[in-house]
């Protein structure tokens, strides 16, 4: 369970990005850490709507690598994603 603290600084997180830039952000906050097929598949999403936006977060300095492994949806490994800023 998370703190309330927690949750609402990373909620001041979330304001200036866009809707789906905050869908991808939560959702790696919810799961700890995913790959963009994680994602997808968390979201209902198809996936090429997730790598667009784990780009831009990435850039944006939002999330981070936390490694690179099998997803179970590929024959090679891929990036997995972590909040950047100690959220998980």
């Amino acid at each position: 369970m998370m703190q309330q603290q927690s949750i609402q600084a990373f909620e001041l997180v979330k304001r200036d990005l866009g809707k789906r830039q905050a869908q991808v952000l939560n959702c790696i906050y919810q799961l700890g850490q995913a790959s963009n097929h994680m994602i997808s598949n968390f979201l209902g999403l198809e996936i090429n709507q997730i790598t667009g936006r784990t780009n831009e977060l990435y850039k944006k300095n939002r999330i981070h690598e936390v490694k690179k492994d099998y997803d179970g949806h590929s024959k090679v490994k891929v990036t997995f994603w972590g909040i950047r800023g100690g959220y998980k």
